[in-house]
């Protein structure tokens, strides 16, 4: 791809963001819109403050102890930015491959499949204390007479289901009516996400950057496109791209302080 023109008015590292490997653009994005916030970055560095060290390592023990603070929200579903030293001062393209895999590694230390396989878990907490156990049993028999389904924490995006599971039967039949089961309990106003085509995401996601990094170019310019970099070739792209970053930039929902 052609390099683009430098810009005068605002370091690459502000607008040059979208040209990452495939693999790293889910957490790129969130990187990136999570820089948008200045009170996020404050609420970032005091949680960081009671980590022992100012390192990777201590913010992943930090964040992994129950007993700690918990650090600010996700933006855009990941919250790895705020493990990562360096952020906010460096853009995401720009840390090291081999320490950023490293640090992947450790925050998400299982195979693929495994965590594949571990998505039907229940939650934890449930199996913690007899007291759980006796209010989750009350809370089966309040679903049930509901709903008429074994089922905790009913809800739009996720439950918990008390399930029968037949192990003498083979894993094609029992995926079969897995789907079946699927089709009749799924909230008919909750409709799977489908990827559309290879690659669908991703393309996504660097669009969702480009239209960051043109937000940025617009309001530094004051809205003078033709100052700014060729991302757009018109100004009604360039207000589509600033209005998605816009609307992106709004979900990451306000930090207190």
């Amino acid at each position: 791809m052609k390099r683009l023109d430098d810009c005068p008015f605002l370091p690459r590292d502000q607008w040059d963001i979208y040209r990452g490997p495939d693999e790293m653009l889910y957490e790129s994005r969130s990187y990136e819109y999570a820089r948008q916030s200045p009170e996020r970055a404050i609420a970032v560095s005091r949680w960081r403050g009671h980590a022992k060290e100012q390192s990777f390592e201590s913010y992943l023990a930090l964040y992994q102890n129950p007993q700690a603070p918990k650090p600010p929200s996700v933006v855009l579903g990941d919250d790895l930015y705020a493990l990562l030293p360096e952020w906010p001062s460096r853009a995401f393209h720009r840390i090291d491959a081999t320490p950023l895999t490293r640090c992947l590694e450790q925050l998400y230390p299982w195979h693929e499949q495994e965590l594949r396989a571990r998505r039907f878990d229940p939650d934890p907490l449930l199996s913690m204390s007899d007291y759980a156990i006796d209010r989750c049993l009350l809370r089966l028999r309040e679903n049930w007479k509901r709903f008429t389904r074994w089922i905790l924490h009913p809800g739009h995006i996720r439950e918990t289901h008390l399930l029968s599971i037949d192990w003498w039967d083979s894993d094609a039949n029992l995926a079969r009516d897995f789907q079946l089961w699927l089709k009749k309990n799924r909230p008919p106003d909750c409709q799977p996400c489908v990827q559309q085509g290879a690659g669908a995401y991703e393309r996504q996601w660097r669009s969702d950057l480009k239209a960051l990094a043109a937000f940025r170019l617009w309001k530094k310019s004051n809205g003078n496109w033709f100052d700014c970099p060729p991302l757009f070739l018109n100004e009604a792209d360039w207000r589509i791209a600033v209005k998605r970053a816009e609307d992106l930039i709004a979900r990451t929902y306000p930090v207190a302080l």
